[in-house]
């Protein structure tokens, strides 16, 4: 059987057409309930995921490559401070130490706030 040149010309090129086929990226999709559904997606191995929409979700995603997302636990291991602010602490005669009071009432206890000369310091314990 011989075969024409524009046949083996179109049959190279299918050929061609189903390797490359091969060499696609293949993506995972993820969905997160952050305060509502939120799409990622990421080639396969790769460690980053990147932001997609809903619509590529649902069009490229299956059973074969959703990965599932765990919500982290939240971590109870510190509150906020709650500091009694002296009512007689007057803002124009001692405005470093209102300031400090505030910021030790908004901090989480893993911090430190302390005066240190003319600006007050916040640092993790």
């Amino acid at each position: 059987m011989n075969l024409s040149e524009s046949y083996k010309g179109r049959m190279m090129q299918l050929s061609g057409i189903l390797s490359e086929a091969t060499n696609v990226i293949q993506y995972e999709y993820q969905v997160r309930d952050i305060g509502g559904d939120v799409f990622y997606k990421r080639a396969s191995g790769e460690v980053v995921w990147h932001f997609t929409d809903e619509l590529d979700f649902l069009k490229n995603s299956n059973t074969k490559n959703v990965i599932n997302w765990k919500k982290p636990k939240d971590k109870e291991s510190f509150k906020i401070k709650q500091i009694e602010v002296d009512q007689e602490l007057n803002y124009k005669n001692n405005s470093l130490e209102t300031y400090k009071r505030y910021l030790e009432n908004v901090c989480p206890s893993t911090f430190k706030v302390e005066i240190s000369g003319d600006s007050i310091k916040i640092s993790e314990l």
